[in-house]
């Protein structure tokens, strides 16, 4: 009879050998934190952008602009990228991706024209404003993979949303005349705030250079939080994320915006519906919570929700309805005014101004007479099929979310196909970055179920529609 060994040959994973266990473990947990700390850092250089550019003015305001960028290429040249996230992407936008590739080549025909016209700097930024924060979608996928990452991207999002929700209540009860309010310093200059005529009261910025920012977060990250809270299973991460939610949406009257109010209201009930908030426990706390703090802050707070009820009486409510159909291209096509082949890319971008670049013959304040001036037609129809892509996207992971019973990821997807048109996804950076940032997070749960959707690592399917379960009988 053989003796056995005494000792065993050390472990293999891979090509190297691995003689202690509790080095791997540290070796994962440190790339976890290192994740996870890029993560807080990719999300405060989005929020935090307007008090760099306040209170450090001494520093140039594109230094904090461009520092969420630097941020994000970071994470994707670091963190070598999941094979099974490009496939579930693949499968998601089939077959748009094909047509995205198009709208990329015309943008980029169009950026040489601006450089022909004004500066290739000017359509390289163009071409950054258009593209660049796509890549958030797989690079934050691929960080929060993990469940120990998610959690923490989470509750990192939590306790920046309270500083945000915070500071606007500080905002909103000061003076508006306060230094507290000021938007931004540009040029030296302090850009004071405006004020909802009715109240006195300033609409106030929070954290973000300018109202829309606010607005921007409090319409994204609300519903987001809610969806991530509720389908984790660490209780106080739970808790943090659904209070802090709350509290976020219970400053939404506090900018004074009318259709920020309304969505974010409309979402987060659209998510607390999919969650089955009704048939829990959970849910019937956030829902008692989520009421009483609304309530307090209005209660502190009266003339923010008065604020916005009087400016549903303005004078161009009737116009901000009527922009509605030109999400439709023939309207758009048809009444809005704009040259054929296209001014340039980055033509009609705010930073512009810093090249001596006027609007000239073609201004248009919308986003989409924004996209005909730049693009042309055909540029603008392409535009318009890859946005039209992702919403298909969104509402395909929903579809997913739905047969792997994952309710609260249901209602986030959802609540993102909706704001896929309502958004500006490339003349608002912070949008585009908060918005392609809660995309992440989608895609990410999705990598995470794929296997129990589809058990054979070996092939993914290009279709959108699972198969039906059989019978156990069959």
């Amino acid at each position: 009879m053989s003796v056995p060994a005494v000792s065993q040959p050390p472990i293999v994973l891979g090509n190297r050998p691995v003689l202690n266990k509790v080095a791997v473990l540290t070796k994962q947990g440190r790339l976890e934190r290192k994740k996870s700390r890029w993560f807080a850092l990719l999300f405060c250089s989005i929020c935090f952008e307007g008090l760099g550019r306040k209170y450090l003015s001494f520093i140039p305001g594109e230094a904090f602009y461009f520092l969420k960028d630097i941020v994000l290429i970071y994470g994707l040249v670091t963190f070598p990228m999941n094979p099974r996230v490009k496939q579930v992407m693949k499968v998601l936008f089939h077959p748009f991706d094909k047509i995205l590739g198009l709208a990329i080549a015309v943008s980029l025909l169009e950026a040489i024209n601006t450089g022909l016209r004004e500066s290739f700097v000017l359509g390289i930024l163009g071409l950054r404003a258009y593209w660049l924060w796509w890549i958030a979608v797989p690079v934050v996928a691929n960080v929060v993979l993990t469940p120990t990452v998610r959690r923490r991207g989470m509750v990192a999002m939590a306790w920046v949303s309270a500083v945000v929700a915070i500071f606007a209540m500080v905002q909103f009860g000061s003076p508006a005349t306060s230094a507290t309010n000021t938007y931004a310093v540009q040029a030296g200059n302090e850009v004071a705030a405006f004020e909802v005529g009715s109240t006195g009261r300033a609409r106030v910025s929070s954290t973000f250079t300018f109202i829309t920012g606010f607005t921007n977060f409090v319409v994204l990250v609300p519903p987001l939080l809610l969806s991530l809270g509720l389908a984790d299973p660490n209780r106080r991460a739970r808790t943090i994320a659904t209070t802090t939610a709350m509290l976020s949406a219970a400053a939404l009257p506090m900018s004074g915006s009318r259709a920020p109010f309304v969505v974010g209201l409309a979402l987060l009930a659209l998510v607390a519906q999919q969650a089955g908030f009704l048939f829990t426990a959970v849910g019937r706390r956030v829902i008692i919570g989520g009421t009483l703090a609304i309530m307090m802050v209005l209660y502190i707070f009266p003339d923010s929700l008065q604020g916005v009820m009087d400016r549903f009486d303005s004078d161009d409510t009737r116009d901000r309805f009527e922009e509605i159909y030109t999400l439709f291209p023939p309207y758009s096509l048809a009444k809005l005014n704009y040259p054929v082949l296209g001014l340039g890319t980055g033509m009609q971008q705010n930073f512009r101004i810093l090249f001596g670049v006027g609007f000239g013959e073609y201004e248009s304040e919308m986003e989409v007479g924004r996209y005909l001036i730049e693009l042309g037609a055909v540029g603008y129809i392409l535009i318009w099929l890859v946005r039209f892509g992702l919403l298909v996207a969104l509402l395909r992971a929903a579809n997913f979310f739905r047969r792997a019973r994952r309710r609260a990821a249901t209602g986030a997807a959802l609540a993102y196909a909706l704001l896929n048109f309502y958004g500006n996804l490339s003349f608002d950076h912070i949008w585009q970055a908060l918005y392609f940032t809660g995309c992440g997070f989608i895609l990410s749960e999705l990598v995470q179920i794929w296997p129990l959707l589809h058990p054979s690592p070996s092939r993914v399917p290009l279709k959108s529609r699972l198969p039906e379960p059989t019978s156990k009988g069959a």
